[in-house]
């Protein structure tokens, strides 16, 4: 009975977050937040931190109370022992780790609950956009070993029963992906940017006649406009972004209007600098797993919008755009930052000025203030060289800054950029 409950409450706040009001969500979120304060008391890690400056459960009333709780670093919970970490309620916790693709990976403890809700989280998306279970629905997801969503579809109810969803695995080649998709016809199809762009280019080269989905729904990373457009041109349909994290769960989505909702029954998003775009802490508020409570690790940079209402009549909080992680930015010999979502468009803008994508992967490297390595790998093994002037000019000249480009397969899950320059030492940050 308890995880039948639980599967229908799962269920109800599908719906839920369209019926909100703007009081009924403050009630919910002052609630959950109480609960979630309480329930981090029983975690030897936060009742220490929150021992330490004072703070006991009745101190927390409602969510603007959350100022007087200290943030919380992905270091913090990465060093300490995983038993300061977990519930002192032991029973069936599930564990599972970040990816790591940008540093050491972090093991968290989630329950069944975290699972059912951050998967109904999931599917509040696919109803936003038309789309339910019954539909036939193709996701594209890391299935690697430990990985979050290996883990969480091993603990989805009722898997064997949904023969309208396909699973298939993001390490894969595209061309195999392709065949599967074109064999199943699914009507949406999710999967991280990457991926969905190498689809494309195979949809543009008369591969999967039969991969026509009415909808994509883009998640895992950025995406920029230039992608977005290819994608969507490719396969005659619109592509919708769907941002969360491992460790916060469904974090953000864009709505039939394109704008980011947050999904603010089940997060609260802060915004912890005066920077624009400004680094986030994120609190989860619900699961009895390990809690995220002012989380400060995902290291996302984002714009805040200053929307209050939208056509489509979700309330809560709203997000501008996402621009990747900080640590995936370089520092510029003027002192200003190049977001990740900058050196997304212009390698956007590359292609746009060959009218074409040849570029498979990229890799840049900043060794120094005034240089960068780019490794650059191209489809089907064909010669990079010809790019090489645009790239050079595109970051060289544009940026006064030093470019050794080279020709370079890149294998694995190795992160697009690497800064070697500390960011915490500039104090004034200009993201461009």
């Amino acid at each position: 009975m308890p995880f039948i409950s639980k599967l229908i409450k799962s269920y109800l706040l599908i719906h839920r977050f369209r019926k909100l009001k703007k009081k009924e969500l403050k009630k919910l979120q002052d609630k959950a937040f109480r609960k979630i304060v309480k329930q981090a008391f029983t975690v030897p890690f936060y009742r220490k931190k929150y021992k330490k400056v004072g703070i006991h459960p009745d101190d927390i009333k409602k969510l603007e109370d959350i100022e007087k709780l200290p943030y919380i670093t992905k270091d913090e919970l990465r060093k300490n022992h995983l038993q300061e970490i977990t519930p002192l309620n032991k029973n069936k916790l599930i564990s599972i780790s970040t990816s790591g693709t940008l540093g050491k990976p972090l093991h968290l403890f989630a329950d069944i609950e975290t699972i059912l809700v951050g998967l109904a989280g999931y599917i509040r998306v696919m109803k936003e956009h038309g789309f339910g279970l019954r539909d036939k629905i193709s996701i594209i997801v890391d299935l690697s070993e430990n990985s979050a969503e290996k883990i969480f579809l091993q603990h989805l109810p009722f898997k064997k029963f949904l023969k309208n969803l396909q699973i298939l695995n993001t390490y894969d080649s595209a061309e195999k992906i392709m065949n599967e998709l074109d064999k199943f016809e699914p009507q949406l199809i999710g999967g991280y940017p990457g991926m969905l762009r190498h689809l494309a280019i195979l949809k543009e080269l008369g591969k999967g006649k039969n991969v026509n989905p009415d909808c994509i729904i883009s998640t895992g990373s950025v995406i920029d406009k230039y992608l977005r457009d290819q994608i969507e041109d490719a396969f005659s349909t619109k592509v919708f972004d769907a941002y969360g994290a491992t460790e916060a769960g469904p974090v953000a989505f864009e709505c039939r209007y394109k704008r980011y909702h947050v999904h603010s029954d089940l997060v609260y998003m802060e915004y912890i600098d005066e920077n624009i775009p400004s680094l986030i802490a994120i609190t989860r508020l619900y699961g009895k797993g390990t809690p995220i409570i002012r989380y400060t690790g995902i290291d996302d940079l984002i714009t805040p919008s200053s929307e209050i209402s939208c056509e489509c009549g979700i309330v809560g909080q709203q997000i501008k755009e996402i621009h990747g992680r900080m640590k995936q930015t370089i520092i510029l010999p003027n002192g200003k930052i190049l977001l990740y979502s900058s050196i997304l468009k212009l390698f956007g803008e590359i292609s746009q000025k060959l009218n074409a994508d040849p570029i498979e992967r990229f890799q840049i490297i900043q060794h120094k203030i005034d240089e960068l390595e780019i490794k650059v790998s191209c489809f089907d093994g064909k010669s990079c060289e010809k790019i090489f002037p645009i790239i050079e000019n595109e970051f060289g000249k544009r940026f006064k800054i030093n470019v050794k480009i080279k020709e370079e397969k890149i294998r694995g899950r190795q992160p697009e950029v690497i800064s070697k320059i500390d960011i915490n030492k500039i104090s004034k940050r200009i993201f461009i």
